[in-house]
C-alpha cells in the first residue's frame, strides 16, 4: 500500500511539472505571436496540441507566414500570403474569378472597355472587386480588411501591380494559374491548352498589364479578343485574428 501511495505521488508530481511546462511554453508562444514571430510561435503551438487555445493560435499563425496557403472568408476560399508587414498581411486569391457574366462582347474584351480609359477609380473592375466580390466573400470586412491607396484612390480589394507580380513570384511557373470552374463555365476568358488562364493587374501609365495564361507579365493588354480573369488581393489586419482569450492567458 505504501508503495502504491509513492507511485501515485510521483505520478501527480510528474503531471504537475508537465502542466507547468505547458503553461510556460504557451505563454512563450503567445508572446512570440504578439511580437509577430509567427513561424516560431506556430512551432510551439503545434507541439502543445489542444492545450488552451494553442490549436487556434497555430491556425492563425499561417496568416502571418509568407508563402502559407490559407482558407478565408464566408465561403472559405483559398488564398496565399504574399507579404507580411507590421500588423498586416497581403493575401492574394489562389483561384481565378471570371468578371464578365457572359461572353457578351467577344470582339473587344479588357483594356479600355474594362478599366475605363485608364481610370481605375471609375473602372468596372474596381466596382466589382469592392462591391459584389467583397460582399459575397466576407462579412464585416471593415473590421479586418484594411483600405489601401493607389494613386489617391482607396480600396479594400485591388489588383496587384505589374511590379508586385514580378517581385512576389519567383517566375512564370509560380504566376501561372489553372482556370477555375467558374472561368470555364462563363467562357469569357482565354484558356490555354494546359487549362490555364491569365489575370489582370493594376492599370498604370496608359497601359493595361496582365499575367497571361503562361505566367508571363504582359504590359499592354490591348487589342486581343478574349478577356482574362481576376485574382483579388487585399491587406488583412492581424488584430482581427487574436483569439478571444488571448489577453487573459496566464
Amino acid at each position: 500500500m505504501k508503495r502504491l501511495g509513492i507511485l501515485i505521488l510521483a505520478l501527480a508530481m510528474t503531471l504537475s511539472l508537465s502542466a507547468c511546462g505547458e503553461k510556460k511554453d504557451y505563454e512563450e508562444a503567445v508572446a512570440l505571436y504578439e511580437a509577430g514571430d509567427f513561424e516560431a510561435a506556430k512551432e510551439i503551438f503545434a507541439e502543445l496540441g489542444e492545450y488552451e487555445q494553442a490549436s487556434v493560435y497555430a491556425h492563425h499563425c499561417d496568416f502571418g507566414i509568407v508563402g502559407s496557403e490559407v482558407l478565408f472568408g464566408f465561403t472559405q476560399e483559398p488564398y496565399i500570403v504574399l507579404d507580411v508587414q507590421e500588423g498586416r498581411s497581403l493575401l492574394l486569391a489562389d483561384t481565378l474569378y471570371a468578371y464578365r457574366p457572359d461572353k457578351d462582347n467577344p470582339t473587344h474584351f479588357g483594356s479600355q472597355d474594362f478599366f475605363g480609359e485608364d481610370n481605375w477609380e471609375e473602372s468596372s473592375i474596381r466596382q466589382w472587386l469592392n462591391g459584389e466580390y467583397l460582399e459575397d466573400s466576407f462579412t464585416y470586412w471593415e473590421d479586418y480588411i484594411l483600405q489601401t491607396e493607389h494613386d489617391g484612390v482607396k480600396d479594400y480589394v485591388f489588383c496587384l501591380t505589374a511590379k508586385e507580380a514580378e517581385d512576389y513570384f519567383a517566375g512564370s511557373n509560380d504566376r501561372q494559374m489553372l482556370a477555375s470552374q467558374q472561368v470555364l463555365d462563363r467562357g469569357t476568358a482565354y484558356v490555354s491548352i494546359y487549362n490555364t488562364a491569365g489575370w489582370w493587374l493594376m492599370p498604370e501609365g496608359g497601359e493595361y498589364p496582365y499575367v497571361d495564361a503562361y505566367g508571363d507579365v504582359v504590359m499592354n493588354g490591348t487589342g486581343f479578343e478574349w478577356d482574362v480573369a481576376l485574382r483579388p488581393a487585399f491587406w488583412l489586419d492581424h488584430a482581427a485574428f487574436m483569439p478571444v482569450e488571448a489577453d487573459t492567458a496566464e
